[in-house]
């Protein structure tokens, strides 16, 4: 079964506002992380979290402090909805 084909139509201006900071290094990943989106290719290649909801997304975990969130339009149109840094999650232990 052939990985599903994705368009991306809509969070321009997230990423457009998120570049403005990043260093080429993020850039040059979080650009990798979008073709391989709209390819099918990085539901094989990163860690990915489902998120349930209308529309539906994925976290994607490009590295270890960076993530891309997207959502699902459509089955074959994406928007972006969050890129940056993973949040802190707090230690129960204080």
């Amino acid at each position: 079964m052939a990985a599903p084909r994705l368009r991306l139509v809509s969070g321009l201006p997230v990423l457009e506002r998120w570049a403005e900071d990043a260093c080429q290094a993020d850039k040059n990943v979080i650009y990798r992380a979008l073709f391989a989106v709209a390819d099918g290719s990085i539901f094989l290649s990163h860690e990915v979290t489902a998120i349930v909801g209308r529309p539906p997304g994925f976290i994607f975990m490009v590295r270890d402090d960076l993530e891309l969130e997207i959502s699902l339009l459509t089955k074959d149109e994406f928007e972006i909805r969050h890129i940056g840094t993973t949040p802190a999650i707090a230690d129960p232990r204080g």
